[in-house]
């Protein structure tokens, strides 16, 4: 009796079955799951609202509003923001924060890399983390090290929106029309 090309198939998945990393927070936000290119026009997005309401951001600074350049090598800016303290932040935003052992380690050499220009730029130091838009509680991990959360980014750069109102913008039917 042979095994049929689908009992192979089965074999074969169930033994190397891994648990599926999550997808985009940004579902959760929504309330519904969305294409992946839907999902990276979210993130974009959320950049830009970040930007324009939060009283710190100083992308201003930068010679194209979006770019610093290290090494011949061009690496966009999603937030450079002075906190409360008068701390210059650089924040990469991201809406996954499950990501494999390679991407985290390119992630951390930009973040270097970012964080060694903008400092030449402005004369002063800058600090520089992972910030997920997406999750309210910050945390660390490995490989990525600090991620910040909602509330720490509202308690720290005080945008003009609150947390309530930022989750509530991601179930408005209003915003969900226009994806």
């Amino acid at each position: 009796m042979t095994n049929s090309l689908s009992d192979h198939f089965i074999s074969i998945a169930t033994a190397k079955h891994k648990p599926a990393k999550k997808s985009s927070l940004i579902h959760g936000w929504l309330g519904f799951k969305c294409s992946q290119s839907t999902s990276i026009r979210i993130g974009y997005y959320i950049e830009e609202l970040i930007n324009r309401l939060t009283p710190g951001n100083i992308k201003c600074v930068l010679e194209d509003n979006n770019t610093i350049v290290y090494n011949n090598q061009v690496h966009q800016i999603d937030h450079l923001i002075q906190d409360n303290d008068g701390t210059i932040w650089h924040l990469e935003a991201k809406s996954n924060t499950d990501l494999d052992r390679g991407k985290k380690r390119d992630i951390a050499q930009r973040e270097q890399q970012i964080t060694e220009a903008l400092t030449k730029l402005i004369g002063q130091p800058v600090e520089s983390c992972i910030l997920c838009p997406f999750i309210e509680d910050s945390k660390e991990t490995s490989g990525l090290g600090h991620i910040m959360g909602m509330k720490e980014f509202i308690s720290k750069f005080n945008p003009n929106f609150t947390l309530s109102e930022f989750n509530q913008l991601g179930k408005n039917p209003a915003i969900h029309s226009v994806l």
